[in-house]
């Protein structure tokens, strides 16, 4: 129960203590290890409660992630939490404060609710970030979307349907590089979503070799062989995260459009 003090779930908390054990030369623990240990009380070795309560104790401590960006929250920021393991106490001692246990009771759960709230701002956290870069470095660009696919392929020949996330253009309104943003928790899912990038790579090709990025973000993508490495060779290896964002800019073509129309915004 104590993984619920953090608002993890077994695949989140699981990721988390690969950052605790690869540290000290320990494994991490699996989802499948977690559940069995919460619900069977399965056997463990000396290592593995360790591994479980250093990444708690990290967790609640705030040495084990960094501070998200502007306007966004950690999982943590929440009122049994937010003063780390004193909030804890105070939860534990005095009990749920009335206007805390009314909140909850309106949204029918203390994270599910919240979760399916904010699903469309977590939806566009990479493309957020991806255009607010571009606008900064003056990188003519356009955001894809139902409202304009229509346009993209008269514009730009791009047939495929829907259309990458973003699509990058020169002073001639030539199409210079497409960019793709994927995010996911589960590598399942990642799995399913790796194949856009072959479809994207394709057309790529078609268009004479256009460069194909991507920026991945969530869990989802630390499985190598049949979910990131697919989508590193259908890039070129042209990959990033939101840590690595800024470094897309040395990648051609941006540097060449920078050059070309600096303090330029999208059309």
């Amino acid at each position: 129960m104590l993984r619920t003090v953090v608002g993890l779930t077994k695949q989140e908390f699981a990721h988390s203590t690969t950052l605790v054990a690869e540290a000290r030369g320990w494994r991490p623990l699996s989802p499948g290890k977690i559940d069995a240990m919460e619900k069977q009380g399965t056997p463990t070795t000396t290592e593995q409660p360790q591994v479980a309560a250093l990444t708690l104790h990290e967790i609640m401590a705030g040495s084990l992630f960094p501070e998200p960006g502007a306007n966004l929250r950690s999982k943590q920021t929440k009122s049994d939490t937010k003063h780390g393991w004193s909030s804890v106490r105070s939860f534990a001692a005095r009990g749920v404060p009335y206007a805390d246990f009314l909140h909850q009771r309106h949204y029918g759960g203390a994270y599910r609710q919240v979760l399916d709230a904010t699903s469309t701002k977590r939806g566009n956290l990479l493309e957020d970030a991806v255009e607010q870069l571009f606008i900064a470095a003056g990188v003519p660009h356009i955001r894809t979307g139902s409202h304009n696919q229509t346009d993209i392929a008269a514009r730009f020949e791009v047939r495929v349907s829907p259309a990458p996330d973003f699509v990058v253009f020169d002073n001639t309104d030539t199409l210079r590089a497409m960019l793709e943003c994927k995010a996911t928790n589960d590598g399942g899912t990642a799995r399913d979503k790796a194949p856009r990038f072959t479809t994207l790579r394709n057309e790529s090709v078609r268009l004479g070799g256009i460069p194909l990025l991507a920026v991945l973000g969530g869990m989802g993508w630390t499985r190598v062989n049949d979910t990131l490495g697919p989508v590193i060779r259908d890039t070129d290896g042209r990959v990033f995260t939101l840590a690595t964002l800024p470094q897309m800019l040395e990648v051609a073509p941006f540097p060449l459009l920078r050059e070309l129309r600096p303090g330029r915004r999208p059309g």
